[in-house]
This record gives C-alpha cells, sequence and structure tokens, in this order.
C-alpha cells in the first residue's frame, strides 16, 4: 500500500518534469484566437525544423513580451509545451520555464506600448 501511495505521489509531482521541452526560432507574428484574452498567441513558424510554436499570453493584463520580442522580429520561444496538435507546440507563458528572447548579436530591440 504504502509503495502504491509513494508512486502515486511521485508521479504526480514529478508530472512536470517529465514535460518535453521545445524550440522555435523564426519571426513572431500575432494570432487573435480568443477576444477574451488580454493579449494574442505569439506565433513563430520554425522553417528549419518545419514545426510552429504557439505561445498563450493569455489574460495577462500587461504586455508580456514588451521588450523581449515584438512582431516582425526573429525570435526564438522555448520551453515545455502543454499541449501538441501534429508539428505545432502550444506553450504558456505562464510556466515559469518558458523563455522568449532575440537571437544574439541582434541590435537592440525597440519596446512598442501596447496600449493597455
Amino acid at each position: 500500500m504504502r509503495r502504491i501511495a509513494f508512486a502515486a505521489l511521485i508521479s504526480i509531482a514529478s508530472t512536470s518534469a517529465w514535460a518535453k521541452d521545445i524550440s522555435c526560432t523564426g519571426i513572431m507574428i500575432d494570432i487573435d484566437i480568443d477576444a477574451r484574452m488580454d493579449f494574442p498567441y505569439a506565433v513563430v513558424y520554425d522553417e528549419t525544423n518545419a514545426r510552429t510554436c504557439m505561445l498563450d499570453q493569455g489574460p495577462a493584463g500587461h504586455d508580456p513580451l514588451r521588450g523581449l520580442c515584438n512582431v516582425g522580429e526573429t525570435c526564438t520561444i522555448s520551453g515545455p509545451y502543454k499541449r501538441q496538435i501534429r508539428n505545432t507546440y502550444i506553450l504558456d507563458f505562464g510556466d515559469r520555464r518558458v523563455h522568449v528572447e532575440a537571437p544574439q548579436g541582434s541590435p537592440p530591440r525597440l519596446e512598442v506600448p501596447s496600449g493597455k
């Protein structure tokens, strides 16, 4: 009985550790899917690996990507994905392990006011 309880506890506690990481580098675009969201999905298509990473920015209340990457810039989105549909990976910005950055050597990015 203890073994079963311990195994269940370990599997629940380490589920997030089992999540696979994904990375996409390409031009970022925004896609509005849900009118209730404060911010659209940030989407990067990685031509090299033929996959798409969608970053759910959700009801953040502020621009979560401000100063990190702007629409039209080459960006890298990486981290564990919460859902996969074929070669599309959906990441959640609320997960602190998700990273968004511009490639090294790129010029400094200008912050674009979100208007929110």
